[in-house]
């Protein structure tokens, strides 16, 4: 795991907590105003019916999602996000569908989602457990969209001078060493590149849910 995703991690515990109203500033000084196009990667891969959203944060992509006529679940353990999810909804007069808890503990009936998106999540991402309960409620060849980290290429001044920074703290091409293998033996199967944008790119996992033998049948 490179020193950039940790760092990230070590931020977004603050950030969804007693920082989480500079959530939105310091997603776009970081990103030099890119943050929700990337994070548009993975909603645009989420497909009708019943998606869940982990981790929501401010809860952009849950508005933009409702505004489009299919309204998302989210969960998240945030008190801080919670509210500002909900305001923001309930501002622009959408349902709420939120819910604070666990991602390891999802309180979804099995193969009932046709969907999960996390993007930018934090530790939990790399969690076994959080893997198992992800397959469990997906229904059979739904997609687990995760998007796990980008990358500054504009040619922009600002642009060049955070891609610097990035490189010094060791951006490297898979920021989840290993994590792959792990979704393949939680009964995924998975598919990741770098997607490229205009001034990024972003990195995109499409895990979707497969039938695998028993432990014992396979033995």
């Amino acid at each position: 795991m490179n020193a950039w995703t940790r760092l990230l991690w070590f931020a977004s515990r603050l950030l969804y907590a007693q920082f989480a109203w500079s959530y939105d500033l310091v997603a776009w000084l970081v990103s030099n105003g890119q943050w929700r196009t990337w994070q548009r990667v993975g909603l645009a891969d989420a497909p009708a019916g019943r998606v869940l959203e982990m981790a929501f944060g401010p809860g952009h992509l849950l508005l933009e999602r409702a505004r489009a006529g299919a309204p998302m679940f989210g969960i998240d353990r945030s008190p801080q996000m919670i509210r500002h999810a909900a305001r923001r909804l309930r501002n622009a007069g959408q349902p709420l569908r939120l819910v604070r808890g666990d991602v390891a503990r999802l309180p979804f009936a099995s193969g009932r989602l046709q969907g999960i998106l996390s993007t930018f999540p934090a530790e939990f991402i790399v969690n076994p457990g959080v893997h198992r309960e992800a397959r469990r409620v997906l229904a059979e060849n739904a997609p687990w969209i995760i998007i796990p980290s980008a990358r500054i290429t504009g040619r922009r001044l600002t642009d060049r001078v955070l891609a610097g920074l990035g490189r010094q703290i060791a951006l490297q091409d898979d920021p989840l060493p290993g994590f792959r293998k792990a979704l393949e033996a939680a009964g995924f199967q998975v598919d990741s590149g770098w997607i490229r944008l205009a001034r990024g790119d972003v990195m995109r996992v499409l895990a979707r849910r497969v039938s695998i033998p028993p432990p014992e049948a396979s033995a």
